[in-house]
């Protein structure tokens, strides 16, 4: 499993505890265009806190050692990378595979 596909997975797991701590009308849909930030994002402020957070945390226990998410490299990109779950996934991907060769 490459590291793209091991971070989807850690993704979805995270969605999915997430996801059971919410009432089922409020449950987000897991997919590649599901929407992060903006108007059509079902998500409040501190949701996304809260599962940027717990990416974070998995990733780092995942890879052994730190990963931010959320850090000025983050803010500084030109799209931003908290669009959808895909430009998410591929941000950290980034993330990730950079801190391999530090």
């Amino acid at each position: 499993m490459n590291s793209s596909e091991k971070i989807a997975a850690i993704f979805e797991e995270v969605f999915e505890d997430f996801n059971a701590e919410l009432p089922s009308e409020n449950r987000i849909e897991f997919t590649d265009t599901t929407p992060l930030v903006g108007a059509q994002s079902s998500l409040e402020s501190i949701d996304l806190v809260t599962l940027l957070v717990n990416l974070e945390t998995s990733l780092s226990e995942s890879f052994g050692r730190p990963i931010r998410l959320t850090d000025e490299k983050a803010m500084s990109e030109t799209r931003s990378p908290f669009k959808n779950i895909a430009s998410l996934v591929a941000f950290a991907t980034k993330v990730v595979e950079t801190s391999d060769d530090q």
